[in-house]
């Protein structure tokens, strides 16, 4: 995993930070585990995947700013399963506005 540089940090090129690579390594250790218990749990893959995408994402931004947590698989489970909630709010919500709009047409 080659992480993009964030805004205003010091980057290297030849060498990942010591956050890029901790997260690099969870990410190959655990994010496979991470999918799949989030994809047992909502029964939807695609929101599982993304989940833990954007939980990456998050993870290289605060990894970077304040250092690898303690417990950074367990830091990065809980974020991709906060970030699934999120993403079911968030359709569910377009699911009720396409429906509403559909009555209105009709």
């Amino acid at each position: 995993m080659c992480p993009e540089p964030v805004e205003g940090h010091p980057s290297d090129t030849s060498q990942p930070s010591a956050e890029d690579a901790a997260l690099a390594r969870i990410v190959r250790r655990e994010a496979g585990l991470i999918v799949a218990q989030l994809q047992r749990r909502l029964g939807n893959f695609d929101i599982a995947e993304e989940a833990v995408q954007e939980a990456i994402i998050v993870a290289l931004r605060t990894w970077r700013r304040d250092g690898v947590p303690a417990n950074p698989g367990g830091w990065l489970s809980l974020a991709a399963r906060r970030r699934a909630i999120d993403l079911l709010r968030k359709r569910a919500r377009e699911v009720s506005l396409a429906e509403e709009w559909d009555a209105d047409l009709t």
